[in-house]
């Protein structure tokens, strides 16, 4: 099945092209549509997403654009896997009241640049609670992005740690974090084995009993605090920063071998 309106069973025509270029919602088979390979979250729970849709219906349509003669996607590949699993296993699926079968609800948006469709994905997926692993892809893509925007003199107002924070919808202190472990990592690739040996050699005496010295006041703070007399909202925040705070043990600090 080819795109078609939701007023029609036929392709979809010029008109109805034009409609869908202005927001209107349109059919695709949900076998036609391309999962975007610029997508950075993990496509998970399916089954939960699945019974949702089930239950109570597509909330929302998905965004697609048309390259070619191709369909890609570019927002709702939890979604489009949920209704696929539907599909397959004869399983109901609807929209506004409308039963979907094998299509999907979809809004047609223009085509854009690899670094605007990057962007744009990335906002996108902003609402999402994600694995710290997936944050840190987000924000190495926002990175990236940012710096390609500075390159080509389009570089945003304000600090690079707020465009991301707000781009992405990750708290800034985590972005604050991963941010300078990237930095740190591409200043130690930018100059040559040699450099980053004497940089690490160089470090002075006092730097060990420093370290052990936060660690141990750090260790000691912590042990009085009860976070279950937190609100849920504040406790995920403390495991975000947390988790970041074990990803630099582990990469700077923790002896491996």
């Amino acid at each position: 099945m080819a795109l078609i309106s939701n007023e029609q069973n036929g392709l979809l025509n010029a008109d109805s092209l034009a409609e869908a270029k202005r927001g209107k919602i349109v059919y695709l088979s949900i076998y036609e549509i391309r999962p975007n390979a610029k997508n950075i979250p993990s496509i998970e729970a399916i089954e939960e997403m699945a019974d949702s849709i089930e239950e109570g219906g597509l909330l929302q349509p998905l965004l697609v654009m048309k390259h070619g003669e191709e369909y890609i996607l570019h927002t709702g590949h939890r979604r489009l896997a949920a209704l696929k699993l539907l599909h397959e296993q004869k399983r109901n699926a609807s929209f506004m009241g409308k039963e979907l079968d094998d299509t999907a609800p979809c809004i047609y948006i223009p085509e854009m640049d690899d670094l605007n469709e990057r962007i744009s994905m990335l906002r996108s997926n902003s609402y999402r609670h994600d694995d710290k692993e997936t944050r840190r892809k987000k924000i190495l893509e926002a990175h990236n992005c940012y710096k390609k925007l500075e390159k080509a003199g389009l570089k945003p107002k304000g600090r690079e740690r707020e465009w991301i924070t707000s781009t992405t919808g990750i708290s800034d202190g985590t972005v604050k974090t991963i941010l300078t472990s990237i930095n740190e990592q591409e200043e130690i690739l930018n100059k040559n084995s040699e450099n980053a040996e004497f940089m690490i050699e160089d470090k002075p005496k006092d730097y060990v009993q420093e370290c052990l010295k936060k660690l141990k006041g750090l260790n000691k703070y912590l042990s009085k605090i009860d976070v279950n007399d937190y609100p849920r909202h504040k406790r995920l925040e403390i495991n975000e920063e947390i988790d970041d705070l074990i990803d630099t043990l582990q990469n700077h600090i923790y002896l491996k071998n």
